[in-house]
């Protein structure tokens, strides 16, 4: 169900390897981060190279687009991969060393759109798998700028808006309850009214 889903958003299935050069995900992961240091399934092989599990698909992605120079038929490329990924963490509920993950990837396009896209498509995919009540929250402040700016709320009162969110102390709120205190507390904001009916459509 959601291999459709993401076809129908625009995202082609691309299928990179199991294995890769280690150097690979050090570069792309980063040397210093856990995956890297702690959690990479890494071995020799026969010539004396280093390769891993992939421990997530993002940096075999990129790779093959670079190495088959997929941008050059599609400057803004929508791909999905599908498969097993692995990590040596201490297994526990919900978490295990080899899983199941499905990856979304856009390159070419440095955009909030991009993760609005993303976020829809994977909701789509979760709805035909059945799962039709269904909270996204979302914990990004750069999302959140984004869906402002759109909406027309001045970028200087941002930093207001964020912190009538969830003042400090505050078990999280509902969605109601948010717009009742950004409402109230807001009104005279320039383009507070505008952000908020943004907000009531997105919901």
């Amino acid at each position: 169900a959601e291999q459709p889903a993401l076809a129908d958003a625009g995202h082609r299935e691309i299928r990179p390897p199991v294995s890769e050069q280690t150097e690979l995900f050090a570069r792309g992961i980063g040397q210093e981060t856990d995956i890297v240091a702690k959690e990479m399934y890494t071995f020799e092989d026969r010539d004396g190279g280093s390769l891993t599990l992939r421990p997530e698909a993002t940096a075999g992605i990129v790779r093959a687009v670079i190495e088959h120079n997929l941008s050059n038929t599609d400057p803004v490329l929508k791909v999905y991969a599908l498969g097993p990924m692995f990590r040596r963490e201490r297994p526990q509920k919900g978490r295990y060393r080899q899983f199941t993950q499905c990856d979304i990837d856009t390159l070419g396009l440095a955009s909030g759109v991009v993760e609005v896209e993303q976020i829809l498509a994977t909701c789509e995919a979760l709805a035909r798998l059945g799962l039709a009540d269904l909270t996204v929250r979302i914990n990004d402040r750069r999302i959140l700028s984004l869906i402002g700016q759109h909406c027309g709320f001045v970028e200087g009162e941002q930093g207001r808006f964020f912190i009538s969110l969830k003042p400090a102390g505050e078990r999280a709120a509902t969605a109601d309850q948010v717009l009742a205190r950004l409402r109230r507390e807001l009104a005279r904001v320039p383009g507070t009214p505008t952000f908020l009916q943004g907000v009531q459509d997105l919901r």
